[in-house]
């Protein structure tokens, strides 16, 4: 059984022949050659998430969870972090923006965003659905896909509109 809201390291084969690698207990981020040299050390000044009784209530209502409990797994509450990772996934789009799918809400999806020089450009938020983790996100087009599924467990992808 996994424990839930912990990290390790994070990387992604970006598009331009470049490596990002960070580990989410911290938000810094590195761009490497394919020859280990470092291109880009990107470093944000957050405060880490808390936490909730609400997302280990969540968390607790997964399948799997349930499953394991029913066959009489026993969970060591104490292994759990009280803050969750400042980033989970990362993905850069063909204009060679990073977007970074921070923690968010049991319906919610978020991502910080970068430009190709680093700059952080901002949050992006859509709500009303819970994004599929292990399905990266798609940029073309100043358009957002996002693969999830609405509040009856049914797979979708959403489609949002980018403005710059």
């Amino acid at each position: 059984m996994p424990i839930p809201f912990t990290t390790g390291p994070i990387y992604h084969l970006d598009p331009h022949g470049s490596i990002w690698l960070g580990d989410a207990r911290e938000f810094r981020l590195t761009r490497t050659s394919m020859a280990g040299d470092t291109i880009m050390d990107l470093v944000l000044d957050a405060e880490p998430t808390a936490v909730t009784q609400e997302d280990l209530a969540e968390w607790e209502k997964d399948p799997g969870v349930t499953r394991f409990l029913e066959m009489g797994g026993d969970l060591d509450r104490s292994r759990i972090p009280t803050v969750k990772p400042f980033f989970e996934t990362v993905y850069v789009d063909p204009d060679g923006n990073l977007w970074a799918s921070v923690p968010s809400g049991p319906e919610e999806t978020a991502f910080a965003v970068f430009d190709s020089a680093g700059r952080y450009l901002g949050r992006l938020e859509a709500n009303g659905f819970k994004r599929n983790v292990y399905i990266p996100p798609v940029v073309r087009n100043d358009r957002l896909y996002v693969v999830g599924s609405d509040n009856l467990d049914v797979p979708k992808v959403y489609v949002f509109r980018i403005v710059k």
